[in-house]
């Protein structure tokens, strides 16, 4: 987390106009199921996984820096999941379903 601080902080002397940090969806709090979320970042960290965690807070952070900092654009990117073709096993255990990797792929359009 210093090192994105650092980062961030770094981006801000060196007066560059955009700054991009690739977050994730896991730096959301869980929420109810159907409530749409219009908040620019997380509402909280709670008691998540060290990754999660570190993804909200850093997010907080940046939430407080974009008001000391109106002028630079701060852009948070939160992707879901990423897979790769050569990935033999989910990357989580709580992705497994019933699906094999060819039904996998199929749904996938590959």
């Amino acid at each position: 987390m210093l090192g994105s601080v650092r980062v961030f902080e770094a981006v801000a002397a060196a007066d560059v106009p955009a700054l991009e940090y690739a977050s994730s969806v896991g730096a959301y709090s869980p929420g109810r199921r159907i409530a749409r979320s219009t908040s620019p970042g997380p509402p909280m960290a709670g008691q998540r996984p060290a990754y999660t965690r570190g993804k909200a807070y850093v997010e907080r952070f940046l939430d407080s820096f974009e008001q000391r900092h109106p002028d630079l654009r701060v852009v948070r990117m939160r992707p879901g999941f990423l897979f790769q073709r050569s990935a033999e096993e989910p990357p989580l255990p709580a992705c497994r379903s019933n699906m094999n990797k060819q039904q996998l792929a199929k749904a996938l359009g590959r």
